[in-house]
């Protein structure tokens, strides 16, 4: 494994070095085998021919789900059961945030990837926390406020070191979750919800110490926050620490009330992990419900392989766009009935206890898999290279930029004639690939000559991004992206590249407020959070054959440098592979 450089660095959040690590990934290599023997023959052929990408095929012959938000509402307010205890409902603030903490570490073997909570599900537990100190303590207000805080910020920190001490049996790595925030009107307890951002933000501004007492940015959780105008009028001070926030650590990411209102019928939630969304779904009771749901997998088109069958001529892009896309379906289809018949009590937490579901034991989750309840997801990787072999410009150009448009929506006229034969909620996912790009990349120069520099670099550019490479402003870019994230609203991201802004966090809260009028969900990537422990060096380290080195005192021993990049929407600290490691070092400054 040492020497397999695909097993080594398909993940840059999977450090391979790791024994337990790379166990796991080798029990993963193995699962994938049995996912390609068990594929129809001409999806696995695409699939080896990297025509099309099945994400994730080690977990595909398994009733494992993808991502999801989990309703944590309902499993604090009312009763869970893990490892066969009943758990009733929390009477302290530091009883919930352990038990959400639990319940984040079980979900992670239960599903592939990331698991989402909303903030605001605490917010209740804090009040009780308030109330019980108020009867103890019935004639000091002010000592009552000071116990509450101290319980607040020393139980935000246990869930801190929680999700980053935890070891999964996922994939023996960190518990992937994604804390979902946000300040709305409509919260009962918005005043104790907003104690609990104020603290988490500050406490991640701080920054989580390494070995050697080197406050540094953590990967895990990743903060997402929703951008309202309250943040804008009543609590400002909160929107000051986000700012700061974001400056240091490059979170919290932002999700567009103004933006999700438009796109999802007034409606405002949270994504499953750093960018997907689910879509519009009614209960019995034509209720809208965005929580309690998940995907079940995703397929990615490689749009420049179409465009390179194609010979310049578009009808026959657009024919064998088809090809490819229902070659995603067969695998689609493939994954939707591995999960079929399951019975909830495999996965008990997810389906019989809360999580997602309340079903008895010897139910299936068949009426899950239906109706939009949960989504199944077709990508697509390489508009802008796509665009260069057919056209001879990228996206960013205004000439062609409705070519690309019109390739978008026909991928989203695919998803929803797909839904008119099964109705599995197929949606259009903007991909965020991180190997796929170099693979896809690799794998067409093998065959193909470099028509009009597409094989220059090792890479290709995700889903519907103007190319990292091109020169343009943060407020062009997020308009340009704009249009794209209306049709992927299910899965999509715009990302701002920027010098440092920690002396004019003005213009980088005016940038956000731009984000907010264009944008359902975008972020701010700095290059500045990198630690030297040796001289306390803090900014970005250099990286020259593949090895880390602190420009200030040469250090290279990678136990006390820091390295801290975001990669595909979350941060990592581990080296990505090398084409992904390309377009990091070609990516311009937007601002």
């Amino acid at each position: 494994m040492d020497n397999d450089e695909w097993m080594k660095r398909s993940n840059s959040n999977k450090n391979t070095t790791l024994i337990w690590t790379s166990r796991c990934v080798a029990t993963e290599e193995y699962v994938k085998q049995l996912t390609l023997e068990s594929l129809p023959e001409d999806v696995r052929q695409a699939h080896e021919d990297w025509s099309i990408y099945v994400h994730d095929m080690w977990w595909w012959v398994m009733p494992f789900i993808n991502c999801m938000n989990i309703n944590l509402y309902d499993m604090l307010d009312n009763w869970t059961v893990m490892n066969w205890i009943k758990i009733e409902s929390p009477k302290w603030f530091l009883t919930a945030c352990n038990l959400t903490i639990q319940i984040i570490f079980w979900i992670t073997s239960m599903c592939y990837w990331w698991k989402t909570i909303p903030i605001d599900a605490l917010s209740k537990y804090l009040k009780l926390s308030e109330d019980k100190l108020r009867e103890k303590i019935w004639d000091n207000e002010e000592l009552v406020q000071k116990l509450l805080y101290d319980e607040l910020r020393a139980w935000v920190q246990t869930m801190f070191y929680q999700t980053l001490t935890l070891i999964s049996s996922q994939d023996w790595q960190w518990v992937f979750s994604t804390w979902y925030m946000a300040l709305l009107d409509s919260d009962p307890y918005i005043k104790y919800t907003k104690m609990i951002i104020d603290e988490i933000l500050r406490q991640k501004i701080k920054g989580m110490p390494n070995a050697y007492w080197i406050p540094h940015s953590t990967a895990m959780p990743k903060l997402v926050m929703l951008l309202s105008p309250n943040l804008k009028d009543k609590y400002h001070d909160t929107m000051d620490l986000a700012i700061e926030c974001i400056s240091k650590r490059s979170m919290p990411d932002w999700v567009s009330e103004k933006k999700m209102r438009e796109y999802h019928h007034w409606n405002v939630f949270w994504p499953m992990w750093c960018r997907s969304f689910l879509s519009d779904w009614k209960d019995e009771n034509g209720n809208r419900k965005y929580w309690w749901r998940f995907n079940k997998g995703v397929v990615s088109i490689n749009l420049v392989r179409c465009a390179l069958e194609a010979k310049e001529t578009w009808q026959d892009f657009y024919d064998i766009l088809r090809s490819k896309a229902e070659l995603c379906y067969k695998a689609h289809m493939f994954r939707i009935n591995v999960l079929k018949w399951t019975k909830a009590e495999r996965a008990a937490l997810l389906f019989m206890y809360g999580a997602i579901s309340r079903k008895w034991a010897d139910d299936t989750i068949d009426d899950l898999l239906e109706g939009w309840y949960s989504t199944t997801s077709l990508g697509y990787v390489g508009i802008h290279e796509a665009l260069l072999v057919l056209l001879g410009k990228g996206i960013e150009t205004d000439e062609w930029h409705a070519e690309a448009l019109k390739i978008v929506k026909t991928l989203r006229w695919y998803c929803e004639e797909r839904n008119e034969r099964h109705n599995y909620g197929f949606s259009l996912y903007a991909t965020p690939a991180e190997t796929t790009v170099y693979h896809f990349n690799t794998k067409d120069r093998e065959r193909y000559e470099n028509v009009n520099g597409i094989f220059d670099h090792k890479y290709y550019t995700n889903s519907f991004h103007i190319n990292v490479r091109t020169p343009i402003d943060a407020i062009s870019k997020l308009e340009k992206e704009a249009e794209f994230q209306k049709i992927s609203s299910w899965w999509c991201i715009s990302f701002v590249e920027c010098w440092d802004l920690s002396k004019n966090l003005k213009a980088l809260e005016d940038l956000s407020w731009y984000m907010y009028e264009t944008s359902q969900y975008a972020e701010f990537n700095f290059r500045n959070m990198d630690v030297c422990s040796t001289c306390w060096f803090v900014w970005e380290l250099l990286i020259k054959n593949e090895k880390r080195c602190c420009p200030q005192c040469w250090e290279t021993d990678l136990r006390k440098l820091v390295w801290t990049k975001r990669i595909c929407g979350y941060l990592t600290t581990n080296l990505p592979n090398k084409g992904k490691m390309e377009e990091l070092n070609e990516r311009v400054y937007h601002i």
